[in-house]
């Protein structure tokens, strides 16, 4: 079974293009196509549209990045490396942490809830447990392994919002908004907003340029800087992202 996330029946309604782009739509959503996201726009304007005020409301579905694949693995690598010594005061911390009611009760999330929360929970609470009683080596790195794999296993549904963007009039079917510099990075971003063949719409978002002479900087927008990243119309709207586990929010 996949994901389905709602598609807007005014972004497919239609005319022609040229008629599209005089009374461009006030409400539709488009897919992305390079990750799996949707976003709702609702827009403003008043004819013959010079500029448009739109809110997005972005409904995104991420899993673990490869960095924190990577980091994961660093740590299990340096666990590997420590000797007897360093890993006592570990075992110590972790069972402080795991080992309390409270604890086990605050890490294992909801008491009562839907089946599928409490099957979390419990899945949570046997790792938390696992962790508190490990006693060897063995059995320590064996519930780490446990946990990462739940971290692993577990995608985020996030929802954000963006109000206010203006878009100026470019072309008859065309609308662009150039944002920035911003931010500590300085990014400067260009979003283009587009009436295709009978009125679909497509949104393309570039980071023209951005600072990377810091490590985050830089890290945030490797292989960024110049690349398109497309929402349309008719982007997939299910998805079959292979999650065992969904965390809503942050």
């Amino acid at each position: 079974m996949g994901i389905e996330f709602a598609s807007s029946a005014t972004s497919r309604g239609s005319s022609d293009t040229s008629e599209q782009a005089t009374n461009p739509p006030y409400s539709f959503t488009l897919g992305s196509l390079d990750n799996n996201s949707r976003i709702q726009l609702d827009c403003e304007g008043r004819k013959p549209y010079p500029e448009l005020v739109c809110k997005f409301t972005w409904l995104t579905l991420e899993k673990v990045s490869e960095a924190q694949i990577n980091e994961a693995q660093a740590k299990l690598d340096a666990f590997d490396r420590m000797s007897e010594s360093e890993i006592q005061p570990l075992k110590q911390d972790l069972k402080k942490t795991f080992s309390s009611d409270s604890d086990a009760a605050l890490h294992a999330g909801v008491a009562r809830g839907t089946p599928e929360q409490e099957a979390a929970a419990a899945d949570l609470a046997n790792a938390a447990k696992q962790l508190s009683t490990a006693s060897t080596r063995t059995e320590l790195k064996a519930a780490m392994i446990k946990l990462w794999d739940m971290d692993r296993d577990t995608c985020k549904i996030q929802v954000h919002e963006d109000e206010k963007l203006v878009f100026k009039r470019m072309s008859p079917t065309k609308w662009i908004r150039n944002l920035g510099p911003q931010g500590d990075c300085h990014a400067v971003e260009v979003g283009v907003l587009e009436a295709g063949p009978v009125g679909m719409w497509t949104y393309r978002t570039t980071t023209v340029s951005a600072d990377t002479d810091t490590k985050v900087c830089a890290d945030i927008y490797k292989g960024e800087v110049s690349k398109v990243h497309v929402y349309s119309w008719d982007a997939p709207e299910v998805i079959s992202p292979a999650c065992k586990y969904i965390r809503l929010g942050h």
